[in-house]
């Protein structure tokens, strides 16, 4: 059993600090809890400590950074859900919490409005001793829990700003429920402190852009939400990602929604993230309803999935990463060859579509003008998969010890 001490557990001081840590912890979550309020810690310094060694191996090996799950020795993150908004702004919450210590700092002495009077801005914080204290409120946005920003141009004056976190961007998370650490306590954890842990990396949330508008809707839109609903059931459970890619991408970004005209829907994925094709195989034949039909190439070279769920194409192209570059293969299987279709290097965010939280490029306009050109914001019909794209790179031939394996269909 791994020790859970929030922070190290040896040398007076440390013990004396991770005292008054728990305490503050403690102390805030019933001072909520005698208001009728459920807060949740979401401190990731404390999260972290509740994980396995084999947790934080695998989230580190995800890409999250240490750095994110460093103890601060005079900050602490608690989030609360948008349906407690009317309590929580109310004086008689403020009084509350003054009761167990804990001194209401109004939003006008961290952030800069036209005038001092309270503003809405879905942060609030609270000072006891030496710690500040930062609770953040979610809205659920259908199936995600969303929280506002608070831009560094606007509250200039929050102190220690660095060390809180849930501040610079806008972002959404899934998943978000509350789950009492032990019957002894008023302290809530989120259910899953791994899969919150593992989507602050990538919980920067953006918003699409209607440049276009239509009436005329994809034939198959009704079926996209539950395509990533399954995807997520399929990977999130090894933390693998996948995001929105190509025309689906462009749909997104450009018009809110799927391209009326597209013949499928585009994900990509992390090709390092598959560890085997028969693994990565084997995962998505645990599906009922999306069937694989296709793979084109390796796992370590060229890899492409096809998936069909109820007549609508679903193709994953899997990212290979070279230099400051990253690559996805398009396929000629009549030629046994395939060309390296060339994006910069980007990270991922979130955003949504058909009302389900799904990860993008964030730099998505930087993607959408390798790929499509200057002219990416004006709709084509006639698109070549083979050719249209502005982004290819060189044709690279299967060697003929490697062709009578390089294409799988079921």
């Amino acid at each position: 059993m791994k020790r859970i001490c929030f922070g190290r557990c040896y040398g007076e001081s440390q013990v004396l600090e991770t005292v008054s840590r728990i305490d503050t912890i403690s102390s805030f979550s019933s001072a909520a809890s005698d208001a009728n309020v459920t807060v949740l810690l979401l401190e990731p310094s404390v999260l972290y400590k509740f994980l396995t060694y084999h947790q934080e191996a695998l989230i580190l090996k995800k890409g999250s950074k240490l750095s994110t799950f460093k103890i601060s020795h005079t900050t602490l993150n608690f989030g609360v859900t948008y349906e407690y908004h009317n309590i929580i702004t109310q004086d008689a919450f403020k009084a509350k919490m003054l009761l167990k210590g804990f001194h209401y700092v109004p939003s006008y002495k961290t952030c800069i409005y036209d005038s001092s009077k309270e503003q809405d801005v879905g942060h609030s914080f609270y000072t006891r001793s030496k710690w500040t204290v930062h609770l953040v409120e979610f809205v659920n946005e259908s199936n995600y829990f969303w929280h506002s920003a608070l831009p560094n141009d606007s509250c200039p004056m929050l102190p220690n700003r660095e060390k809180f976190h849930f501040v610079e961007n806008k972002g959404a998370f899934e998943n978000l429920y509350a789950d009492p650490l032990n019957n002894e306590s008023n302290i809530n954890l989120p259910s899953d402190p791994l899969n919150f842990l593992n989507q602050m990396r990538t919980s920067k949330f953006l918003d699409c852009h209607p440049i276009l508008t239509t009436t005329k809707k994809h034939p198959h839109e009704d079926k996209v939400a539950f395509i990533i609903q399954e995807m997520k059931r399929i990977l999130h459970p090894y933390l693998i990602d996948f995001w929105l890619t190509s025309g689906t991408l462009l749909g997104w970004y450009r018009e809110c929604g799927m391209i009326s005209y597209t013949t499928d829907v585009d994900f990509g994925m992390w090709a390092k993230d598959v560890q085997s094709v028969e693994s990565l195989i084997k995962m998505f034949k645990s599906s009922e309803s999306l069937k694989i039909t296709t793979r084109f190439g390796f796992a370590e070279e060229a890899l492409e999935l096809s998936l069909n769920y109820k007549g609508l194409k679903t193709d994953i192209f899997f990212f290979y990463v070279e230099g400051k570059q990253a690559y996805v293969a398009c396929h000629f299987s009549s030629s046994f060859s395939y060309m390296k279709v060339l994006y910069p290097k980007f990270t991922l965010c979130s955003a949504e579509f058909f009302q389900e939280k799904v990860l993008v490029p964030c730099e998505t306009k930087k993607i959408l003008l390798a790929e499509y050109g200057p002219e990416w914001a004006k709709p084509i019909s006639e698109w070549n998969w083979k050719s249209s794209f502005s982004n290819k790179g060189p044709v690279i031939e299967w060697k003929e010890s490697r062709r009578k394996d390089v294409y799988q269909f079921f």
